[in-house]
């Protein structure tokens, strides 16, 4: 009798170190996954913050679209103005200022001047539109 009774503890404590290694190897297997859910976790904030950095590129990009459409668009209401006016002194038959068919020496120095310092103004601009990439 004290040999079934022992049999039955030694057979519970086996049974009891089974379930102690199947729960020893779950629990290494919810720790090697939570590992690498960190990770991935990790790698998913990298991410977002590279694409916030890009939604942030595309707002610069569009707010210099939309202030270069409303200078553009003011040009533009400028120069329908002044067609306008032209137009009307024509119609009244002012006549055109007369200019002299060979252009002063200072006139062509001034357009010379006046187109480097826009060849200028444009690269800046560009450089400026770049830096943010």
């Amino acid at each position: 009798m004290i040999f079934a009774i022992e049999g039955l503890l030694i057979s519970l404590e086996y049974f009891k170190m089974q379930k102690n290694t199947k729960l020893q190897s779950a629990l290494d297997k919810a720790n090697s996954d939570k590992d690498l859910l960190g990770q991935r976790l990790v790698q998913a904030e990298r991410d977002l913050q590279s694409a916030r950095a890009e939604v942030q590129g595309i707002y610069v990009l569009w707010n210099k679209s939309l202030e270069s459409e409303k200078t553009m668009r003011h040009e533009l209401h400028v120069a329908k103005t002044q067609l306008t006016y032209l137009a009307q002194k024509v119609i009244q038959g002012v006549p055109a200022p007369k200019v002299s068919p060979q252009a002063a020496y200072w006139d062509t120095q001034e357009r010379t001047a006046e187109v480097a310092v826009s060849k200028n103004v444009h690269r800046e601009s560009y450089q400026a539109n770049m830096d943010f990439l």
